[in-house]
């Protein structure tokens, strides 16, 4: 049986310091915090948390994979909530700075979560 190799737990930037390691709920993939967006329930429900500082529990899903911020992915998680959460990230994807935004489009997302 082959062994599975999975990224390490804890990585190291150039000074060594070390940089947080999450892991997507939708799709298990292991990045850095900062590649990843977090989505806390509140006592607003399930909101995204870009600068990561609300209170209560805390998911982490990938920024830029349709497949992760899509109604399938995030029901894995969310449940019944997902389709709120969906229109939730649209909204803070359309109050990203140019800069800040991910590769890819609003329509790209919008074709997925309703398709």
């Amino acid at each position: 049986m082959a062994q599975v190799i999975r990224a390490p737990h804890r990585q190291h930037d150039a000074a060594g310091n070390r940089i947080p390691v999450r892991t997507c709920v939708a799709c298990r993939a292991r990045r850095p915090q900062a590649q990843l967006l977090r989505i806390a329930k509140g006592t607003n429900g399930l909101e995204p948390d870009e600068r990561r500082k609300l209170e209560g529990r805390g998911w982490y899903v990938c920024k830029d994979k349709l497949e992760c911020l899509s109604i399938k992915g995030l029901g894995k998680f969310a449940r019944a909530e997902a389709a709120g959460l969906v229109l939730k990230l649209e909204l803070w994807h359309k109050n990203l700075s140019e800069e800040s935004k991910p590769a890819y489009e609003i329509k790209q997302v919008t074709q997925v979560i309703q398709g």
